[in-house]
């Protein structure tokens, strides 16, 4: 029979990225609602800890922690044995355990540091935002260290794709059931808090079976549709919508799936294709492009259509991915949240804004605020952007001032109530009209 594969946190071997909290802060980094992939266990006395996913390390989950001096990574898969439960389900009757023939530790470093994009200098990127705004040095003050990741862009996709009219807790549950559902078991991870009187979220014992993400082959795999369909045939719209919970996103997710797939022909496997395809619209590193100008606006531009060919991706969807996986550090996605930023801290004082309460972002709209950011921030204005995202959230409110937690929220409300009156407007309109034809 098959063995279960346990890796334990009290056995896992964490190594150092030695790299300081002004620079990388997981705490708000995995936190503000660019990767939905991490899943956060609180060990009670020793912290937190993430499990989630990097890109170029396939053979394992990873595992992250953050100590008073730095960040340590784990190789989940390495601390795996193979194990199989007792009949009463307590215990295990382990194996030996094997070799990992995964990474080695210099790899693995730079694999991490490729993540968290270490090749760019956070704390002067910091220095130069509050230059230019003293709403960014509050922030900036207050949020260190909020870096953003480069993603794999195939997961990027799938999971803002499902993040359309979605929150973040859902978003990630959908993404837990789509990689159990379709990808490959990797090991389970058990929580073992080596302090037992420390107070834990899920408890000592508890078990976490790891998934990775799945392949457009393997889906194609299991598609009744495709004409390579070989195994369980569960990619199916219906599945999608009924079991994953991904509602009128499925047909999206699954009319991608096979877009996608047929970007390498016929004699080149789909995820091969589709890689060269996300590679194409990659950003060239930004010493080489010179940051802003007419060469930014076109690769941006072409990134974007690019993208928004694709069933379920339109300009923010499409604007995200390019950000978080293809290194537009200029790219800055918009939704009604980074619209209200722009209206309430950056364009009140245009002349040209007109009312400053719109139902939906048109074209213009939508890119005369990214031109907002980029005047103000420059060629990293997209992190700039997730750094004010960020502090809009409720779970980074405690570590704001107490007076810029409250100005967020009097706008907020504000604006609702002058949402509602509009909307009220226009359907008393809408009726009139139709009362005034009939």
């Amino acid at each position: 029979m098959a063995f279960k594969k346990i890796a334990r946190l009290s056995s896992l071997r964490w190594v150092n990225l030695n790299i300081p909290h002004a620079e990388l802060n997981i705490d708000i980094s995995l936190q503000m609602g660019q990767c939905f992939n991490w899943k956060i266990i609180d060990t009670g006395t020793n912290g937190k800890v993430y499990i989630g996913h990097v890109p170029g390390i396939s053979c394992s989950p990873v595992a992250l922690k953050r100590t008073d001096e730095s960040t340590f990574f784990a190789l989940i898969a390495e601390a795996a044995v193979d194990a199989e439960p007792h009949s009463s389900g307590r215990g295990v009757k382990r194996e030996s355990k094997k070799k990992s023939s995964g990474p080695s530790d210099v790899e693995a470093v730079n694999l991490m540091k490729s993540y968290f994009q270490m090749d760019y200098s956070l704390s002067e990127c910091y220095g130069q935002w509050s230059e230019n705004c003293p709403r960014m040095k509050v922030i900036a003050a207050h949020l260190v260290g909020a870096r953003v990741c480069r993603q794999d862009p195939w997961e990027c996709l799938i999971s803002f794709i499902c993040s359309s009219n979605n929150n973040i807790k859902r978003i990630t549950q959908i993404l837990e059931r789509f990689r159990t559902s379709f990808g490959q078991y990797m090991c389970t991870f058990v929580m073992d808090d080596p302090n037992p009187n420390g107070a834990t979220e899920f408890g000592s014992g508890a078990e976490f079976a790891m998934y990775s993400f799945p392949t457009i082959d393997a889906l194609l795999a299991q598609d009744p549709a495709s004409p390579v369909a070989s195994v369980a045939r569960d990619f199916t719209t219906a599945f999608l919508q009924e079991h994953i919970g991904l509602g009128y996103r499925a047909k999206f997710i699954h009319n991608t799936v096979h877009q996608l797939a047929a970007l390498g022909g016929s004699t080149t496997p789909a995820s091969t294709g589709a890689n060269a395809w996300f590679e194409s619209i990659r950003r060239a590193p930004l010493a080489e492009w010179g940051g802003t100008g007419v060469d930014g606006q076109a690769t941006r531009r072409r990134a974007q259509d690019e993208l928004a060919r694709l069933p379920g991706v339109g300009r923010k969807v499409a604007d995200c991915v390019a950000l978080f996986c293809l290194d537009h550090a200029d790219v800055v996605p918009v939704d009604v949240h980074v619209y209200n930023i722009a209206v309430r801290d950056y364009m009140r004082d245009s002349p040209a804004d007109g009312d400053s309460l719109v139902l939906t972002l048109d074209a213009r709209l939508y890119a005369r605020i990214g031109d907002t950011f980029r005047a103000k921030f420059g060629p990293y204005a997209g992190f700039a952007h997730s750094l004010l995202f960020a502090a809009e959230l409720p779970q980074f409110a405690d570590s704001l001032p107490v007076d810029v937690v409250l100005q967020m929220r009097d706008f907020k409300v504000a604006k609702a109530a002058e949402l509602k009156q509009l909307k009220q407007v226009k359907a008393d309109a809408r009726k009139r009209k139709h009362e005034g034809t009939t």
